[in-house]
């Protein structure tokens, strides 16, 4: 017994896949998005937390050692999320027709990335240093656990006594400026 879908689409084999007409690049409308772009302060980040913030660790136990990183529970971004008097509420949605941005949430890729910067940094021939000077930007940061991981680790080295000490910068970017303010 064969199976079949039952569509009522003939199969012309080559000759159908050869006469379907494909979109060339003139037919593509182009989506251009002018939503300017703003750098938030450490002023302005710090003006918008509560006085008390509810934290978390959350265990990353699939890369080379088992570890912990503290993040902001979601609860109480929401829970500060109502409490801001319609202020996030009535602003511009940050959604973008047909694209799914995620927002408050932590991709299972972020933790595949913590496990391969990890490695990196237990490899004998690679340590800390290697991002030590740089400056890194997490784009799409969501939760930052990613970014998290690499402060961790650059608050917990002790730099040679030998070597100057290099300015490292991480860089958070997000569309939605409610990840950026708030769950950090």
């Amino acid at each position: 017994m064969s199976f079949a879908f039952g569509f009522s689409v003939d199969d012309g084999g080559e000759e159908a896949l050869d006469s379907l007409s494909m979109p060339t690049t003139t037919d593509v409308k182009e989506h251009v998005y002018s939503e300017k772009t703003r750098q938030l302060s450490k002023e302005e980040l710090y003006a918008q937390l509560p006085d008390k913030l509810s934290y978390s660790p959350l265990h990353i136990s699939h890369g080379p050692q088992p570890m912990d990183l503290a993040r902001r529970d979601l609860f109480d971004v929401r829970f500060q999320i109502l409490n801001e008097e319609g202020k996030f509420a009535d602003a511009d949605s940050d959604l973008i027709p047909g694209v799914y941005e995620g927002g408050l949430k932590t991709w299972e890729c972020a933790l595949d990335l913590v496990a391969e910067l990890q490695k990196q940094e237990l490899d004998t021939s690679k340590n800390v240093s290697w991002y030590a000077g740089k400056h890194i930007a997490e784009l799409g940061c969501g939760t930052a656990i990613p970014t998290c991981y690499l402060l961790q680790s650059l608050l917990g080295t002790v730099p040679p006594a030998t070597s100057s000490i290099q300015r490292t910068t991480l860089s958070l970017c997000d569309y939605n400026e409610q990840v950026l303010s708030l769950v950090r």
